[in-house]
């Protein structure tokens, strides 16, 4: 996997974490898995995933848990996303990667809208597209399964930005999706658009939430129709659960939206 070695280089020419011999890799061949560290502690973990038939695009996993000050981890992990992307490796943040090192926190585990709305606005940080935002994906039992931001790769088979809905959804379709759905609940930043919207309701959405709306363009007539029919309860899960789809107020968005 030459393409984490460009990222270890690439994160270290950004100075992030500038103590000589701190940060390394580990492959696994059977897996076909890179492990980065930082010091002891694995930070994330990149590997290939096939997207379409015979098409690969490489992924990359970062715990988002805090190991040290949180000032300090929010810098690293932006970083190291933003040198993923730089090497078109598609970012997701996971509440915590089975290594074996412990836990996930527990507030990072269960569905809290406001609390989880601070992690989106941080991760959204990450994005090197104009339009931040990052959304976040969760199963029947509040559990947080990836969350993820707008990313541009440069890289063929995607001519624009991945909006982050998108970016959970080729996610959660790899083999690298260990976790059991369905995915009830999804909270987003901005007001997705069709395609997105559509993405989620069929992987099992009863919950659609986001805090602010998106721009005129994206009111095509697929999403209004689309939009209206949730509303009036025409379009329900495989069980016959009604989806909600609403507006969340949060003042924190709002601040981050008007910078």
């Amino acid at each position: 996997m030459k393409v984490a070695e460009q990222i270890i280089k690439r994160y270290e020419n950004a100075d992030v974490y500038n103590q000589k011999g701190s940060m390394r890799i580990e492959f696994d061949e059977h897996r076909d898995i890179a492990t980065i560290y930082v010091g002891s502690l694995p930070i994330a973990m990149i590997r290939d995933i096939e997207i379409q038939n015979g098409t690969y695009m490489s992924m990359m996993l970062i715990t988002a848990q805090d190991f040290k000050e949180p000032r300090l981890w929010k810098s690293y992990k932006q970083k190291l996303a933003k040198a993923a992307n730089d090497a078109g490796i598609l970012v997701l943040f996971t509440r915590a990667i089975d290594f074996g090192f412990g836990e996930p926190q527990v507030g990072m585990m269960q569905y809290d809208v406001d609390p989880i709305y601070d992690k989106l606005i941080e991760i959204a940080k990450c994005s090197n597209d104009d339009v931040k935002t990052a959304a976040a994906v969760f199963n029947d039992k509040g559990e947080l399964i990836v969350m993820s931001y707008n990313q541009f790769l440069e890289r063929d088979v995607w001519s624009s930005p991945i909006h982050a809905e998108k970016a959970i959804e080729l996610f959660l379709d790899s083999d690298w999706n260990t976790s059991t759905g369905p995915y009830i609940d999804w909270q987003m930043i901005l007001e997705p658009c069709y395609e997105c919207l559509k993405g989620m309701i069929d992987r099992g959405a009863r919950r659609i939430i986001f805090a602010a709306r998106h721009k005129d363009k994206w009111n095509t007539v697929d999403y209004m129709n689309l939009r209206n029919d949730i509303l009036v309860g025409d379009i329900r899960d495989k069980n016959e659960y009604h989806i909600r789809f609403y507006k969340w107020y949060n003042e924190k968005v709002n601040k981050f939206m008007e910078v």
